[in-house]
């Protein structure tokens, strides 16, 4: 998806949502009654727009994940939710290590995030129980602004009384190494959707 630019305040009111965490740390405190009822079409439409926004996602790459569930064993939205919280950029915004999926995804086209040691330029890349995710060494920038990213995730965490997903993945915070343990499961997702209005 082109990165949008402009206002995401904005974007959140008209999709009449409280927030979405991976476009923006804007909320959105007034939430009103619509004037008229939205048609059932418009509702589908509206669930998806805010997926996508939220998962940095075109229209097309949507279609393509919806596609893939109806072909994978289980129940379809637990499927979906599972292959968008499993995209490399989704995962780097939901453990802190960047302050939002467009963040992670600039890292990610940049260069400097590497899985299993092998450079991965894709931020569509899908992790894996096992992989293990780290971080050019030689970017001391990069590096240092991570770090703060971490210490201002983990202290909004015990603000809110969060329970970080130390059982889904292994962080060292020395080296910025990250072990997946295990794919997530639909409870701990940053974004709840209505998977039924999608498929």
């Amino acid at each position: 998806m082109v990165r949008y630019l402009g206002p995401k305040l904005h974007v959140i009111r008209r999709l009449r949502t409280h927030c979405l965490p991976g476009f923006s740390t804007k909320v959105n405190s007034k939430i009103g009654p619509l004037k008229k009822p939205l048609s059932s079409y418009g509702e589908r439409l509206e669930e998806k727009q805010k997926v996508r926004f939220n998962y940095g996602l075109t229209t097309r790459q949507l279609k393509t994940y919806q596609e893939l569930t109806q072909r994978m064993p289980g129940p379809s939205g637990i499927n979906l939710l599972i292959l968008l919280e499993m995209r490399l950029d989704a995962t780097l915004f939901r453990i802190g290590v960047s302050s939002s999926i467009q963040q992670g995804r600039q890292w990610i086209t940049h260069g400097h995030i590497f899985v299993n040691y092998s450079l991965i330029k894709s931020p569509r890349f899908q992790l894996r129980p096992g992989d293990l995710i780290h971080i050019n060494p030689l970017n001391i920038n990069i590096i240092s602004l991570i770090k703060r990213n971490l210490i201002e995730k983990k202290g909004r965490l015990e603000k809110e009384g969060d329970i970080p997903l130390e059982c889904a993945h292994k962080l060292c915070y020395s080296y910025l190494k990250i072990l997946i343990l295990r794919p997530i499961y639909p409870r701990e997702a940053m974004f709840k959707f209505n998977d039924l209005l999608l498929l």
